[in-house]
């Protein structure tokens, strides 16, 4: 077994083990805004709205800029004033300038903003409840992993036999001698 063959079954192992995470992620982001939508509003207020640009350094390729946006507001329910900094319950993509620069200039300090919140915790409340992009690619990736990483096993573990085979055939080994 070569270094190849090694590579393609970790590769086609870790698709298959991310799979239920991906599915996971993605159905988690799914429950949890089909169950906010049903929340009622109240009229809330932007306390902060702020980007840090923080750089993602990856081995062997050049850093790239990651945006942490923080949106905060305030809302009170009934007596009691609540605070959140949940935009919304899906991934969002934090490589992206552009959306980064849309949230700051939705949700300005001061803006008047809508909060879904929890009637049973209140405290528990977000801008915005529908789905994301992100909650789409993270079922698609859950579902493709494992359809691919199971192909991919069986195709190389054949290919191994099959190379092993013809090596035995033609008096090759695979394994170092002693001589």
């Amino acid at each position: 077994m070569n270094s190849g063959s090694i590579g393609l079954i970790g590769a086609s192992i870790a698709l298959i083990l991310m799979g239920p995470i991906f599915i996971g992620k993605g159905g988690y982001e799914i429950y949890r805004t089909l169950d906010a939508k049903a929340w009622p509003t109240v009229s809330g207020e932007v306390t902060t709205s702020t980007v840090q640009v923080k750089e993602t350094r990856r081995i062997g390729k050049p850093s790239s800029p990651r945006y942490e946006l923080h949106i905060e507001y305030r809302y009170v329910v009934g007596d009691n004033e609540y605070s959140s900094d949940q935009i919304t319950f899906g991934t969002t993509n934090k490589n992206s300038e552009s959306y980064a620069n849309t949230q700051l200039d939705k949700y300005p300090v001061g803006a008047a903003v809508n909060a879904h919140y929890n009637q049973g915790m209140p405290k528990e409340a977000a801008l915005e409840v529908g789905f994301t992009l992100w909650t789409w690619v993270n079922l698609l990736m859950g579902i493709i992993g494992p359809l691919l990483g199971v192909p991919l096993i069986r195709w190389t573990l054949k290919t191994i036999k099959e190379t092993n085979a013809e090596a035995k055939e033609a008096g090759l080994t695979s394994r170092p001698t002693l001589r």
